[in-house]
């Protein structure tokens, strides 16, 4: 899991020792406190931040759960100390505790969230021109110079570790993402736009997002394009 270089910022605000008396319902209710700090901008897109989305909806899925339990496990459960259950799968949660307050952290700050925005925009246009098949070249000019690889399975982008350097070959489901850490990237990329192909594949279909014979049907022009461009290349060689 990759870890944010910690600095002071809105959490030391909040952040009391940890002892065995801080159960985990008492975690759950200063982190909801310290997201409620944050500007509803910052909140918009900590939403599509990977990290903490998954632990919403882990949360969501706890909650519901809680209700059809036995009041008397729930509350036991409740009252453990959250230094017992940290870094742990705690009742289907996923739970690290350091990591989820440094994404509050990393959203709070105003240089973050303005960076954020741009990149966002910048990445999204790229994505909108991906609408063809086939590799194609391309040089990174910007340092660091990062891939993301959108995945039709999970239907979201993904940062490359390695960083690039010179010409690179891509894909049709990469894109370049050129002078913004990994650590952005890391946190924007369930806020990007979803790849224009997506809508043509199996997964999309499968998922009832679009009409299947549509699709087919896209996916077989989109193909046919791809292969009269290849000709075309080679002809001009």
């Amino acid at each position: 899991m990759y870890r944010p270089t910690k600095e002071k910022g809105i959490i030391d605000q909040f952040r009391t020792r940890q002892t065995s008396q801080e159960t985990f319902g008492d975690w759950l209710e200063k982190i909801a406190s310290i997201e409620m700090t944050l500007t509803p901008e910052a909140r918009k897109y900590l939403a599509c931040d990977n990290e903490f989305s998954t632990f919403r909806k882990s949360i969501t899925d706890w909650e519901a759960g809680e209700k059809k339990a036995p009041y008397n496990y729930v509350k036991k459960v409740l009252d453990f100390p959250l230094n017992e259950i940290k870094g742990t799968f705690f009742y289907g949660i996923k739970l690290d505790a350091e990591e989820i307050e440094n994404t509050l952290e990393w959203w709070s700050k105003s240089d973050n969230l303005v960076e954020a925005k741009w990149a966002i925009k910048e990445l999204n246009e790229q994505i909108a021109e991906r609408t063809g098949y086939g590799l194609r070249p391309e040089v990174c000019t910007k340092h660091p110079c990062y891939i993301l690889s959108w995945s039709n399975g999970s239907a979201t982008w993904f940062v490359q570790y390695r960083e690039e350097r010179g010409e690179v070959t891509l894909d049709a489901n990469q894109i370049l993402a050129q002078g913004y850490p990994r650590e952005l990237l890391y946190r924007i990329a369930g806020c990007l736009d979803p790849l224009p192909l997506y809508s043509l594949s199996f997964e999309a279909k499968m998922r009832g997002e679009i009409e299947p014979l549509e699709a087919t049907l896209a996916w077989v022009l989109a193909q046919k394009t791809r292969i009269e461009e290849e000709k075309l290349r080679e002809k001009l060689k």
